[in-house]
């Protein structure tokens, strides 16, 4: 998985945004056409996340599923988030720590993998 900001270094992307499915039918749409942009190699997918915080769960474990089973580089796409609705710092904070302990998570499996 590559940091976003080596990828926007290196000069042009192209990048795909997707919606969390609320479906099982969708879900299985959005496999689909992940799987089927994976060989274009886009410079990075995005999921976003709902202003409204109902989607928010959901994005994060899509990122982290594409980043582990994929050969993409995916990132959850934060919109602003109203106070009243659980925006602010904190929650910003808390999105960049569940992503960072994912990807460490990742990392010790990888390396668990080839030691085996």
């Amino acid at each position: 998985m590559a940091k976003i900001s080596d990828i926007l270094n290196e000069g042009r992307t192209i990048s795909f945004e997707f919606f969390p499915p609320r479906t099982a039918e969708a879900e299985a749409q959005l496999e689909q056409t992940l799987r089927e942009l994976e060989p274009l190699r886009p410079s990075y997918v995005s999921v976003t996340y709902g202003a409204g915080g109902a989607t928010r769960e959901r994005t994060h474990e899509l990122v982290v599923q594409i980043n582990r089973d994929l050969d993409l580089t995916a990132i959850g796409a934060v919109v602003g988030v109203p106070m009243e609705l659980g925006g602010g710092t904190l929650w910003l904070f808390s999105i960049v720590d569940a992503y960072r302990t994912a990807r460490h998570m990742q990392a010790e499996a990888a390396t668990a993998g080839r030691t085996a």
